[in-house]
């Protein structure tokens, strides 16, 4: 997790996976030897997953919880992060010379190919491939080739979350959800836009502002509002009739799932092509430039809220969401693949 005023760029994911996968390796190799499993479940980005199946000559199951990237997805992501690149030089020019030093390392001691940072996103070789989205929601479908089972989101009850407060609704009003996420919830300014753009709506809204947070670093709090370090997203998604989020793909997901139109707020990464996903599908509003006065702000909401095209298209989108299966699906085909 980046500290404050640290980006979260491909440079440092890729920096952190390297270093991570140095100091995991020796132990999951070792633990295989011990407890010789027939199949490993590794997310794509865990690189220590795919080298471990890949020493050990185990079957490999790749899980997606985002998109998969396509070459031409990749440059658009590194594209948009430019900006950030230029700003953090100095914080990137180490995590890339530290990047190199590793893969040149495990390349020496394991014998295996040179990582790049392309291969992190774009090296999916895999016994089975399984993605968290639909087809029709993934970017650039025709151009994902392969062995891939795309099963939707992966949604369930959750036990942690608590039952929503009895006030959080009343039903002559519509619920706003905003939520920045875990990562880049700490823009005071942004939150505050918002707080005022919906203060005077006929609406009722949730306002989860993290746990670095507190309420009294925001604007006041209405009537009709509720402040929360942390909202039980789901049971408030049932509910809600607009989400407002800073667009990782497992919050556009829910929200789409829950059949609630979409405001997005990207912020870093993948952010932006999910966006630019709920933009195409006209299942929301991309906002691509957040920094408005409250007024617009509110203008957009109510559009948003009203629109009967969004509607439409969210409604159409969950059913493609829950016609893919979800996490029993994906238990399925691992089954389906290990007992050939």
């Amino acid at each position: 997790q980046p500290k404050r005023g640290q980006t979260l760029s491909s440079f440092a994911r890729g920096d952190m996976v390297m270093r991570t996968t140095e100091a995991l390796l020796p132990e999951l190799l070792q633990r295989v030897a011990t407890e010789q499993p027939d199949y490993i479940i590794s997310d794509f980005f865990c690189r220590w997953g795919r080298l471990t199946a890949q020493l050990t000559g185990r079957t490999l199951i790749t899980t997606h919880p985002i998109f998969v990237a396509t070459p031409r997805q990749l440059t658009r992501m590194m594209f948009q992060e430019a900006r950030a690149y230029l700003a953090h030089l100095p914080e990137f020019i180490p995590q890339w010379l530290r990047f190199q030093w590793i893969s040149r390392t495990l390349t020496q001691r394991y014998g295996v190919k040179r990582v790049t940072i392309r291969d992190l996103t774009l090296d999916v070789a895999s016994d089975l491939n399984l993605v968290f989205t639909s087809e029709d929601f993934q970017p650039h479908r025709g151009q994902v080739t392969g062995n891939f089972v795309f099963v939707g989101p992966s949604i369930g009850a959750r036990e942690v979350d608590k039952p929503l407060p009895t006030h959080i609704t009343q039903p002559d009003k519509p619920l706003v959800y905003l939520s920045l996420g875990t990562l880049f919830n700490q823009d005071v300014g942004l939150l505050n836009r918002w707080i005022e753009a919906l203060r005077s709506k006929n609406v009722n809204a949730n306002i989860a502002h993290g746990a670095e947070l507190t309420p009294t670093a925001l604007a006041p709090k209405p009537d009709h509002f509720l402040y929360l370090a942390h909202a039980p997203q789901l049971q408030v998604l049932e509910q809600a009739s607009l989400f407002i989020t800073h667009g990782g793909l497992n919050s556009i997901s829910e929200g789409i799932y829950h059949q609630t139109p979409l405001i997005v707020l990207p912020q870093a990464a993948d952010q932006f092509v999910n966006a630019d996903q709920v933009a195409k599908h006209k299942v929301g509003v991309w906002l691509k430039k957040p920094v408005q006065p409250p007024v617009q702000l509110r203008t957009l909401a109510e559009h948003v809220l009203t629109d009967g095209e969004i509607a439409h298209n969210v409604s159409r989108l969950r059913q493609s969401f829950r016609a893919s299966g979800g996490y029993q699906r994906a238990a399925d085909e691992i089954f389906k693949l290990v007992r050939r």
